[in-house]
């Protein structure tokens, strides 16, 4: 008997080392992972969504991986308010196999896109736009018949990819995207964006409840988990260029996210980065300021193309007085505590948090609604400003940390279930990465359920959502706001209080110069309104009317002021009117809205959800018995993410269940010994 309890000691000691075992080396690998820096590692992906900067894939059975990248070159010239910008990337297939390749890249929100041309070898196609079904069945068939062919699609308004069918091996390829995008006038300056990288997007778990009588969103395909495993991450070579036309001179031209060098001829400015060698790991930013007492008012551009006239109009509301007796409001602080926050964006979210508090008047009420794959409130109602409310929410921002999911469905459904309180006004100050899949669920959520309230997005990290975060600011008719560093918390926040305290620009109207009469959105002080409109005539001048909170505005731009040209306002023109469009069908999903889109973006030649570019090389260059393989190079997570925040974006990670396990089987295991051990000694 002694001696089968023995052995059952002996058994179940070994089995708890074997499970301790187990669980040491799965933290173990764990922690590995998550140690390694932004700098250090590649990536294999399931969907060229998951991809987190421009890169080409190539495809390898069910998944891809990346190829070598040899450089890239960015050409942005600006004039007035419209940016032209022409991405150029080089690649190389340095497999010795045959490969397809997906090329995946950010561009901004707004951006039109009107040309592809892919150079593979000493071969140039141009792309030509297609219905998407149609454009995606010309390269399917050329990629089967061994014709080198690439076709250009929107993934995402902002996410865009390219796939390439049949590169031969040891070849170079260049890819050439052309577009224009506005340039938006905010806080008395300009704001220009280019994305280098893109946060890898959690798709939500929940499924929003809007009303009984409406429609599901039309929905973008799920994003599935990215794996990833450590390497060595060389910084990419990139040769950027923006020459800046402003017209006016400037007082101030700088970057809050790179280094730059800066050459002046007149007005003409030319700006590259110090360094040529940086790592696609966070958006640039270039802002510049034009000499205060020539800040523009009110400015009109026109383009005509084959007989049409096209006009473009930016309107910078004039500063007013701020308000003697700030207004009392309610303001609910909705942040992010997901894995993709880790690292800097953390920091960054709860030091503007911080700052937003001491921004707060004592007859304010506030709350903060913390959430990642779980939901959790400050306080169950809306507390008055006090030293007591704002200790507690003090310690709640101290203690908050970064794991988890992006569920921010919940998070809104939970502001909008508490009960509005009696102040004048009801805000969201909405802080994330916007690093979700499920974009048109929650803004459709957002349009129809906020009302009364006004949501105001603020952007964290070196590479948000931007076209999450400003659709739905857009939607709960409130503002976005992109804090791209640390160092620029106190300043970008100061600024979205100014506005939030003071009066905005309502019923505003613009009567055109061949007379017809549009409202167009309301706008807080500092924020930019800029519209095209495809015109009758320009025989009158152009009116715009406004209130300021009980003060009436007026500009008007006479006939002779109605004819500075620039280029490309026609495509800026249709891209509003896409997404204008596809505004209306996240609302309403008319299904009648679709054709309409696709009927704009044919005749304009633009890329969007229903439209591609796809181009075909006639000659047959691939021999039918030749298989498909890929080929790795590193790619850069964004600067300030931990690793674990990719390689993990889903769900909340298992190292505290697997250190809990560890513990409990390494105490069984002691335990078990130890007693086997006394037994034997004292022949219990």
């Amino acid at each position: 008997m002694k001696d089968d309890f023995a052995a059952l000691n002996q058994y179940l000691g070994w089995l708890a080392i074997s499970l301790w075992l187990f669980c040491f080396l799965s933290l173990l690998t764990f922690t590995t992972a998550k140690a390694s820096t932004s700098n250090d590692y590649y990536e294999v992906y399931q969907s060229p969504e998951e991809v987190t900067s421009g890169s080409l894939l190539l495809k390898k059975e069910a998944s891809y991986t990346n190829a070598l990248r040899l450089d890239n070159h960015v050409d942005i010239d600006v004039n007035g308010i419209i940016a032209a910008v022409t991405v150029t990337q080089r690649f190389k297939n340095s497999s010795s196999e045959w490969a397809e390749g997906i090329y995946a890249f950010p561009l901004p929100e707004n951006a039109a896109v009107y040309a592809m041309e892919m150079t593979i070898g000493d071969r140039t196609i141009k792309g030509l736009i297609k219905r998407k079904d149609e454009a995606k069945h010309i390269y399917t068939t050329a990629k089967a018949s061994g014709q080198q062919a690439s076709l250009l699609s929107q993934h995402r308004p902002n996410l865009f990819t390219t796939q390439v069918a049949n590169i031969a091996p040891e070849e170079t390829i260049e890819v050439k995207i052309s577009y224009m995008q506005s340039v938006p006038y905010v806080n008395n300056q300009y704001q220009l964006r280019f994305p280098m990288t893109i946060t890898p997007r959690y798709q939500g778990a929940q499924t929003a409840q809007t009303n009984s009588n409406s429609q599901p969103a039309p929905q973008s395909s799920p994003l599935p988990p990215l794996p990833q495993h450590a390497a060595h991450q060389v910084p990419l070579k990139v040769n950027l260029s923006i020459k800046i036309n402003a017209g006016l001179p400037l007082t101030h031209l700088a970057s809050p996210t790179h280094k730059l060098k800066i050459n002046k001829n007149d007005h003409q400015y030319t700006v590259q980065l110090k360094n040529d060698a940086v790592i696609f790991d966070r958006d640039l930013e270039l802002i510049w300021q034009p000499q205060t007492e020539l800040q523009p008012q009110a400015t009109f551009f026109t383009e005509n193309i084959m007989g049409e006239t096209y006009g473009l109009l930016m309107v910078i509301p004039p500063k007013i007085q701020d308000s003697k007796k700030p207004l009392s409001k309610e303001q609910i602080f909705i942040i992010d505590t997901s894995g993709s926050m880790a690292g800097n964006s953390m920091i960054q979210a709860k030091a503007a948090l911080q700052f937003a508090l001491r921004q707060l008047n004592p007859n304010d009420r506030f709350n903060i609604i913390a959430f990642d794959s779980t939901t959790r409130t400050l306080f169950e109602h809306s507390q008055r400003v006090s030293m007591l409310s704002l200790a507690d929410a003090i310690k709640f921002i101290d203690d908050l940390t970064a794991d988890g999911g992006t569920e921010i469905l919940p998070a809104l459904q939970t502001a909008v279930a508490l009960p509005l309180t009696d102040t004048e006004l009801s805000q969201m100050i909405f802080m994330t990465d916007g690093s979700v899949g499920n974009e048109i669920e929650i803004l459709q959520y957002i349009s129809q359920n906020l009302a009364p309230r006004r949501l105001f997005t603020i952007g964290i990290g070196s590479a948000p959502n931007s076209y999450f975060m400003s659709k739905s600011a857009e939607f709960g008719r409130g503002t976005f706001t992109y804090i791209p560093n640390i160092s620029t918390v106190e300043q970008r926040i100061t600024h979205l209080f100014h506005q939030i305290q003071n009066p905005i620009a309502s019923g505003i109207t613009v009567t055109w110069p061949d007379g017809l009469q549009q409202t167009v959105a309301d706008l807080y002080q500092g924020q930019p309104l800029i519209i095209t409109r495809k015109l009758d005539s320009l025989k009158s001048p152009l009116k715009i009317k406004a209130k300021m909170g009980k003060q009436a505005w007026q500009q008007v731009i006479p006939e002779a002021q109605l004819h500075q040209p620039a280029n490309g306002i026609g495509k800026l023109w249709a891209r509003q009117q896409i997404e204008a469009l596809q505004d209306e069908y996240i609302q309403t999903n008319n299904n009648a809205l679709p054709e309409q889109i696709t009927q704009i973006a044919l005749t304009h030649q633009l890329a969007s959800r229903y439209t591609s570019f796809v181009a075909v090389a006639k000659e047959i260059v691939k021999p039918a018995n030749k298989p498909t393989q890929s080929a790795v190079i590193p790619n850069a997570l964004p600067q300030g993410n931990a690793y674990q925040t990719t390689g993990f974006p889903q769900t909340a990670t298992a190292a505290p269940w697997h250190q809990l396990m560890a513990l409990i089987t390494a105490l069984l295991g002691v335990l078990c010994l130890s007693w086997n051990t006394l037994r034997k000694r004292y022949e219990i």
